[in-house]
């Protein structure tokens, strides 16, 4: 295939299509490289490593099941009303890291997650990037430290004659200054972790709470009643009881009709006047 500017003619560019997108994730699935994606699909490495990255895909060997619910975890998470604000609040970079770290929690909580929970889970990933930049900032002045110390050295062992006092000064003064940072920096990181361990603590206390409220109408009426506060509890109930009402409306028409039994005669399992009006009309 012949290149044009570094890139092969023919090959198809822009956003992957719903086809092109299943078949990533078919392929990915089987364990396939990028490589050997990237020509089944007729597409560019470099943009199938992007889309690996994309729709997190970089762990082998995912079953189908995984990869699908990890887009729709995603989709998901891009239509919430809070998503536009944290793209103005983070580097593309940060973005990915609260969209790996949200399907990762989502999807150990089960997506069994209510809304008051879901803004915890949301204030801990953004204090893990938070701890993520302090922790960054605070090595770059460690390196930075390092460096004006390699200066300083060099400078102190210069001869007499041509050692600059002033330039030293100067080291001296910037070197102490990336060291109050570093101080900094540590009481800050210090202070996040402590916010993190509470929101932790509390979002462990509150599933605690419900997980004891749904066992508890397990076993007596009164913990049924308390778990009947929890909103998203009586909606599952709800649809539970309507599940089964069909259910039961789907048996009674089936025993209500004619069965063939083994021995080729024809009977109503279930013999009612409803049934054998419906029969005979």
């Amino acid at each position: 295939m012949v290149k044009k500017n570094g890139m092969k003619v023919g090959m198809k560019q822009g956003k992957p299509t719903k086809e092109e997108k299943q078949k990533l994730f078919d392929l990915v699935a089987k364990g396939l490289s990028t490589e050997e994606i990237a020509q089944k699909i007729g597409r560019r490495k470099v943009i199938i490593d992007k889309w690996v990255r994309q729709f997190h895909l970089d762990s082998q060997n995912q079953a189908p099941e995984k990869v699908k619910e990890t887009e729709r975890i995603l989709f998901e998470l891009h239509k919430k009303h809070f998503w536009k604000e944290l793209k103005n609040q983070f580097s593309d970079n940060e973005l990915k890291y609260f969209e790996s770290d949200w399907i990762a929690l989502l999807m150990q909580f089960r997506e069994d997650v209510l809304p008051a929970e879901e803004m915890q889970i949301k204030q801990l990933v953004t204090l893990n990037i938070l701890i993520n930049r302090c922790m960054h900032e605070r090595k770059k002045h460690m390196d930075e430290i390092d460096r004006l110390q390699q200066d300083i050295t060099e400078e102190y062992n210069k001869d007499e004659s041509i050692k600059d006092i002033s330039r030293l000064a100067n080291l001296e003064q910037q070197k102490a200054y990336a060291q109050n940072s570093i101080g900094t920096y540590t009481t800050e990181y210090t202070k996040l972790l402590g916010e993190q361990k509470e929101i932790n603590k509390n979002l462990k206390a509150t599933r605690d709470q419900r997980i004891k409220r749904i066992e508890d109408s397990k076993t007596t009426f009164t913990g049924l009643l308390k778990a009947l506060d929890d909103e998203e509890v009586r909606r599952r109930m709800g649809d539970e009881a309507d599940l089964m009402r069909i259910a039961k409306d789907k048996a009674k028409e089936n025993l209500s009709m004619y069965h063939e039994y083994s021995d080729h005669v024809l009977d109503l399992p279930m013999l009612t006047p409803e049934s054998v009006m419906n029969i005979e009309e």
